[in-house]
């Protein structure tokens, strides 16, 4: 019917314009009805359309509530904002992705959301970035698209995307790290530069005065406030700061990363005075170094301490033997959803929160007090080898 529809376009135009706000319940039928010259039953044909076309949701007993202000077309009329999309990485194959994910899933699990899942097919740069923009500019004329969630990685083809997305009011909440863009939005994440502080704090205690970090290829936020942290550590324990102390490792391929580990503690070692411990910006680059210093002959801790960042191998028997700090990988999954459900119901624009939660250091065998004598030696003794003959790990 004709009223049918130009009733639903009425409804449609006045939640658009934030009349009938997100979270917020329409008029009662007879108002509307009243208010638009139209019957009752034509007031809830009406609804029904605009409930198809995924702008209210209808609740037993209840008047509708508003769930989307998002404008749809002819042609989107009949999808429903039913879908999430996350865009994470690490991928599935690590084990934080998959605790991030599995957390993720319980905040959603009573709700009505079917989850988009992307994440790159390779590491490799051009790729992932490419892979990266392709995802995010499929979503800014999805009109099933209620939401995402966003694991950057500092490309900068995603600026175009998210900008389309925050002015068609996709709410978008991002996980671990923030955007280099200004954009107004959720951050879910652990206190970086405190952990990190933390982590430091703890070589310090030891006795440790050259204390080196490792870094990747990656200039996102939560590597720039681990390294914040690891700053600010040292001035705490008035050790002056050295640019020769940031280490950084250059491949991003898994065939290359030992090499690359065992290049850099090479390198390291022929310093003037080189670090007797090392600070690395994420687990995988500490077991890398670890692994390499193995390969080198340099015992770990008496030789080499070494501290990662994120916690993997607590789920392994025995739970490995690193000293890292150890991410809620879970609860950032489940802490980042709820705040984006907190989003897509809000009938206000709230002020962007930055969600921070602690992350503790958890001390395994890979750190000890500093022998800067035998480590001297070792130095002097790997200048002039290809490769020691390899030794365990060690723990007093």
């Amino acid at each position: 019917m004709p009223s049918t529809a130009s009733a639903a376009r009425e409804i449609q135009k006045r939640i658009q314009s934030g009349l009938f706000g997100p979270g917020g319940r329409l008029p009662s039928e007879r108002k509307l009805a009243a208010e638009l010259g139209v019957s009752r039953a034509t007031i809830q044909a009406a609804i029904r359309e605009v409930e198809a076309w995924g702008l209210v949701r209808c609740e037993p007993n209840c008047r509708p509530r508003v769930i989307s202000g998002r404008s749809t077309t002819s042609k989107e009329a009949g999808r429903r904002a039913s879908q999430i999309a996350i865009w994470m990485l690490p991928d599935l194959q690590d084990l934080g992705g998959t605790m991030i994910l599995q957390g993720i899933r319980a905040a959603f699990g009573s709700h009505r959301y079917r989850l988009l899942f992307g994440c790159p097919p390779s590491h490799e740069r051009a790729i992932l970035e490419a892979a990266e923009v392709e995802f995010f500019h499929s979503l800014v004329n999805n009109a099933d698209i209620a939401g995402a969630l966003v694991w950057d990685t500092g490309t900068r083809g995603c600026r175009r995307a998210y900008q389309a997305l925050a002015a068609a009011k996709v709410p978008l909440v991002f996980i671990d790290r923030e955007p280099l863009m200004p954009i107004a939005t959720d951050v879910v994440a652990v206190d970086n530069r405190r952990a990190a502080r933390s982590a430091v704090r703890h070589l310090t205690s030891l006795g440790h005065t050259r204390i080196a970090m490792v870094i990747e290829h990656e200039r996102v936020s939560s590597v720039r406030e681990r390294i914040d942290g690891y700053e600010a550590a040292l001035r705490e324990a008035e050790i002056p700061l050295s640019g020769h102390y940031i280490l950084e490792l250059s491949s991003t391929e898994a065939a290359a990363e030992i090499v690359q580990s065992e290049r850099l503690i090479t390198s390291m070692l022929s310093m003037k005075e080189p670090p007797t411990a090392l600070f690395a910006v994420n687990d995988r680059a500490a077991l890398n170094l670890l692994e390499a210093a193995r390969r080198l002959g340099i015992s770990v801790p008496e030789q080499l301490s070494i501290v990662g960042f994120d916690g993997l191998l607590r789920w392994l028997p025995g739970g490995g033997e690193l000293t890292t700090v150890a991410q809620p990988f879970e609860e950032i999954g489940r802490a980042a959803a709820q705040r984006l459900l907190e989003r897509i119901g809000s009938s206000t624009a709230d002020v962007p929160r930055h969600i921070l939660l602690d992350a503790p250091l958890v001390i395994k065998a890979s750190t000890g007090a500093p022998l800067v004598t035998s480590l001297s030696q070792r130095a002097t003794r790997v200048q002039g080898e290809s490769y020691a003959k390899p030794q365990g790990i060690h723990a007093d």
